[in-house]
C-alpha cells in the first residue's frame, strides 16, 4: 500500500471524526461551563473503544476498511485487544490523555465569565489556561508523528513505529484473503512488503 493511499485512509478517518463536531462542541462547552471533565472522559473512552473494536473485529479503522486494507499480526490474524491498544499508544492514546489532562487544568483555572460556546472560544481557553507541561507534551507528540512518517517512508515494509511496537502490518484486503485460505496460515513474503501504518 502506497503512501498516498495511507494518507487517504487517514483523511477518511479525520472526516468521520469531524462529522461528530455538532456533538462534541456542545459536550465540550458543557464540560467547560460546569467545570466537570466526566462527560468528556466518557466520550473519549467510548470513542476510543469503538475505534479499537473495529480494528479487532474487522481489521481496520473506517478509513482503512474503505480503501480495502487490513491490519494484521505476523500470522495474518486481526489484532488482539492488547495489540490494538499498543498500536494506538503512541502518539494517539498518549495525545488523547494529554488533551484530557490539559482540559482538566483549563476548566479548573479559566475565569467564569469567559465565553465557551464555539470551537474557537474553546480552543482559546485550552491554549490560555492549560499551561505546562501539557503544551510541551503536545509539541513532543507532534514531532514524534513527523518522525513516524519518516520511519514509514524509509523502511522496506512501510511499517510505522506503532506497527513495530504492536507487531502489526497493514496489507491489502486481497492479501488478507489469500492469507486466510486453509493452505497457509503464515504471513506470506508477498504480503509483508505491502505493510504500512
Amino acid at each position: 500500500m502506497g503512501f498516498w493511499k495511507r494518507v487517504l485512509a487517514t483523511l477518511i478517518d479525520a472526516a468521520i471524526t469531524w462529522a461528530f463536531v455538532p456533538i462534541t462542541i456542545p459536550l465540550t462547552s458543557w464540560t467547560i461551563g460546569h467545570r466537570n471533565i466526566l462527560p468528556e472522559l466518557i466520550w473519549s473512552i467510548v470513542w476510543t473503544t469503538i475505534w479499537l473494536w473495529l480494528v479487532v473485529r474487522f481489521g481496520g479503522t473506517p478509513g482503512k476498511l474503505a480503501i480495502r486494507v487490513r491490519i494484521v499480526d505476523a500470522n495474518g490474524h486481526f489484532l488482539s485487544w492488547a495489540r490494538a491498544v499498543l498500536r494506538i499508544l503512541l502518539p494517539a492514546l498518549v495525545m488523547k490523555v494529554n488533551s484530557l489532562l490539559k482540559m482538566w487544568k483549563a476548566i479548573s483555572t479559566y475565569p467564569e465569565s469567559t465565553p465557551h460556546s464555539s470551537f474557537w472560544e474553546i480552543g482559546r481557553i485550552m491554549n490560555e489556561y492549560s499551561g505546562q507541561p501539557f503544551t510541551t507534551i503536545t509539541t513532543i507528540l507532534i514531532i514524534f508523528a513527523y518522525v513516524d512518517i519518516g520511519v514509514i517512508l524509509f523502511n522496506r515494509k512501510k511499517r510505522a513505529i506503532h506497527d513495530f511496537i504492536a507487531g502489526s502490518y497493514v496489507i491489502t484486503k486481497r492479501s488478507y484473503q489469500e492469507l486466510t485460505e486453509p493452505k497457509d496460515g503464515q504471513l506470506s513474503s508477498e504480503a509483508t512488503p505491502s505493510a504500512s501504518s
